[in-house]
């Protein structure tokens, strides 16, 4: 399960890449000083809060936004490899 949601180089890394420069460009338009947000497996499989994100953005609303947005990715990834093993005959 792992190598599904997070360690895949060829899929899933990609994509959690991207949703993290994503969400480091909203953090530097609260505060241009902003470090870049890096995802750990915590946050990925567990939902726990992004820390460095936690001390840029305050408001729970925007935190809460991001949790569900990983939520999503994660289910656009786990959609992804379910239909693949479909195709494959898995």
């Amino acid at each position: 399960m792992e190598h599904m949601y997070y360690l895949c180089q060829n899929y899933s890394n990609l994509q959690w890449e991207l949703f993290a420069t994503a969400v480091t460009a909203l953090v530097k338009t609260y505060n241009n000083g902003a470090s870049n947000i890096y995802l750990t497996y915590r946050n990925i499989i567990f939902n726990a809060p992004i820390k460095n994100f936690l001390h840029y953005v305050k408001g729970k609303e925007v935190n809460v936004m991001i949790a569900m947005l990983v939520h999503e990715v994660r289910r656009k990834i786990y959609a992804f490899w379910t239909s693949s093993e479909e195709a494959l005959g898995l």
